[in-house]
């Protein structure tokens, strides 16, 4: 795994496209609690991934659609999204995590 993907990352939507191979073979085993954070409204989501393609994928469908199936983010502009992993990187994690986050968020 790249040194820089071992704990933390944010990224811009913007660079969600074009992520670099290394990186998303990283992100690819990476299963846990992830936050999008709406800079221009100062809003944020708590999402969670763990199925195929864990974290990867999930965000992978942001990058393609904007709002990756998401209600609450389709009437945002995703340039002003920034993708911060609050759990991880873990390759056994369970969906409840993602809860508890979601209560104090």
């Amino acid at each position: 795994m790249p040194r820089c993907l071992r704990r933390s990352l944010s990224l811009t939507w913007e660079a969600l496209r074009v992520l670099p191979t290394r990186w998303k073979t990283a992100l690819r085993q990476w299963r846990g609690v992830y936050y999008i954070f709406d800079e221009k409204a100062g809003k944020g989501y708590v999402g969670s991934a763990c199925g195929e393609e864990n974290i990867l994928g999930r965000w992978l469908n942001y990058a393609a659609s904007g709002d990756g199936g998401n209600k609450k983010l389709r009437e945002r502009q995703p340039a002003d999204f920034l993708f911060t992993n609050l759990h991880g990187p873990h390759r056994t994690w369970k969906a409840t995590s993602s809860r508890l986050w979601r209560r104090h968020s």
